[in-house]
């Protein structure tokens, strides 16, 4: 998913959220089915960045707690053998 991040957001994303001719017409027909449907849109790109945000900061947490274990256990580990 990584690798075709920027491909997702200029040839899906970024499409979507330019305003069109369809969306045009919609301002025209009805403004607040338009506000609605951008709401919408804008509340599913924020929590789509906010998921991707949480999840590299639980890997940076879990990783720190792995990296202090794993010190303890070597730094403990070396007091015993005397080292």
């Amino acid at each position: 998913m990584q690798a075709h991040w920027d491909a997702l957001l200029l040839n899906v994303a970024f499409p979507r959220m330019c305003f069109n001719d369809e969306d045009f017409q919609l301002w025209t027909d009805d403004p607040q089915e338009y506000i609605r449907k951008v709401q919408l849109l804008s509340f599913l790109v924020l929590r789509i960045c906010l998921r991707q945000l949480a999840t590299a900061r639980v890997r940076e947490i879990f990783l720190v707690r792995v990296k202090d274990l794993h010190a303890c256990v070597m730094s403990e580990a070396q007091y015993k053998m005397g080292c």
